[in-house]
């Protein structure tokens, strides 16, 4: 990690990344608590949730072959700034109390397709600051930065959301300024260079390129189908947090707050051993692990109706849940041709956008059984998924993925 530090390149763009995790990590908060307010429907609160996963699933093909083609820097300032519009426009609309729920569902929708350009162009500029040698530490300092953001977020949310009258406005308006403040400092960033495109092959041929490797590459296919797995599965659970909070703890906004940075003290700390001990060599086995940890304690997570309970097992889930999205980044990026880095960790996001889209399932589970049951199984799930892959992982790990 000290070495990355000593790159001022990479220093620029660790800046930029923690304003942009900020408004990452506190948007899906805001909606939730937002949605959950004005309808009181947890189906609603999933809905709005998926509207955002499909927005970025089935944007983010698109997003690898526009990384692929145009410059990284440059599609992820048109992606920041994109998103800026729509939060003060939605900002707007609540402050002038015309919210309706067709509004929150619209902006998710959107906030999605953005998603996908800016997560993915994330996801990749560090290749060409750091090289291959420091990857799982380059990712590592990334999700160090989500997870440190989803502490501090949370908190700030949490207080801001209670804030009479103008705190929904405010809080979306706050995210407008961290994306602003994300982009003058990504804008200063240097040593991204453009694609060498070969000359006659369009933005098509990119596009069924990308997929032609996805169906013939056997690692990458395992890879994602881990991501699809745990989003489904595991992280759509995040859409049923405001639902637990509320009815199940008994807890106002700002205790919220608190049960969700719990969750991001115990990624940060996996995120941060990650990045100063030396490297882990059998990646795939953080995959396994990590599987197995998440689903496990997202499953006790569930069944706890205590809230220093439900602090602990939330952060131990979200311990496990970073060796597998650290090294899944990191093989990703390895395995792929250096030329279709981006459409390969699009596919990633693709993945990703899974848990925002299984916002309908678990949130359709929950208005029949309770968001206890939604998250409980989506758990369970996840943990036989890392136990019925690991044979397939294992052996990919001794042929050098």
């Amino acid at each position: 990690m000290l070495h990355l530090l000593k790159i001022k390149n990479y220093r620029v763009f660790l800046l930029g990344i923690v304003f942009n995790d900020f408004a990452l990590m506190i948007s899906p908060m805001i909606i939730g608590w937002i949605m959950l307010s004005i309808s009181g429907s947890a189906f609603w609160v999933g809905a709005a949730a998926g509207l955002g996963g499909v927005g970025m699933a089935f944007t983010s093909p698109f997003s690898g072959a526009f990384i692929d083609r145009f410059n990284k820097k440059t599609v992820m300032l048109f992606a920041l700034y994109a998103q800026l519009v729509t939060t003060l426009i939605m900002g707007f609309i609540i402050y002038i109390d015309l919210l309706e729920i067709w509004h929150l569902l619209i902006f998710t929708l959107t906030n999605g397709c953005f998603s996908s350009l800016r997560i993915t162009s994330k996801l990749a500029i560090p290749y060409d600051l750091v090289g291959e040698g420091f990857l799982l530490k380059s990712s590592a300092t990334n999700f160090l930065s989500i997870t440190l953001m989803a502490i501090i977020a949370p908190l700030y949310g949490g207080w801001l959301l209670a804030v009479p009258d103008v705190g929904f406005a405010y809080s979306i308006w706050s995210v407008s300024v961290t994306l602003f403040v994300s982009g003058l400092i990504i804008s200063r960033l240097n040593g991204i260079s453009n694609p060498e495109n070969e000359v006659g092959i369009g933005f098509l041929s990119d596009l069924i390129d990308g997929f032609r490797e996805l169906f013939s590459n056997k690692k990458i296919r395992i890879l994602l189908f881990c991501v699809v797995a745990s989003e489904t599965f595991g992280w759509s659970a995040e859409a049923m947090f405001p639902i637990i909070a509320k009815n199940e703890l008994g807890l106002d906004s700002k205790g919220y707050g608190y049960l969700i940075a719990g969750g991001a003290i115990g990624a940060s700390v996996t995120s941060f051993t990650i990045a100063v001990i030396p490297e882990i060599k059998n990646k795939s086995a953080m995959v396994i692990v990590g599987l197995i940890g998440f689903g496990s304690f997202l499953f006790l997570f569930a069944l706890s109706n205590n809230f220093w309970l439900s602090f602990s097992f939330l952060g131990l889930a979200f311990v496990f849940s970073m060796f597998y999205e650290t090294a899944i980044n990191t093989l990703l990026q390895t395995t792929a041709p250096p030329r279709m880095r981006g459409r390969v960790l699009s596919f990633q996001t693709f993945g990703w956008g899974f848990s925002g889209m299984a916002g309908f399932i678990s949130g359709s589970v929950a208005l029949f059984l309770g968001a206890p049951i939604a998250v409980a199984s989506g758990g369970l799930i996840v943990s036989l998924q890392g136990i019925r892959s690991s044979r397939s992982l294992m052996s990919l790990s001794k042929k050098n993925l």
